[in-house]
């Protein structure tokens, strides 16, 4: 049985930076990645990011947006 991701700081200011759909993106991608960690534990990037995007069901622009959020608030917090 899948759970949904857990509250934390991190999911409250995605949620603020991120847009309505962008951020629906993102909890899909927690939620398949926790699904399947042993898969994304050992994807390289690009098979990784183009799972993501198939599995999620996320626009590409999305996705950029998303992984370029993260990236940039990770290097202030």
């Amino acid at each position: 049985m899948s759970r949904e991701p857990e509250i934390t700081d991190d999911l409250i200011r995605y949620k603020e930076l991120l847009s309505p759909e962008e951020f629906e993106g993102y909890q899909k991608m927690l939620k398949e990645i926790e699904e399947n960690k042993e898969y994304y534990l050992s994807a390289d990037p690009r098979e990784m990011a183009r799972s993501l995007i198939n599995k999620c069901q996320i626009k590409k622009r999305d996705f950029y947006n998303i992984m370029k959020t993260i990236y940039s608030t990770e290097k202030f917090f």
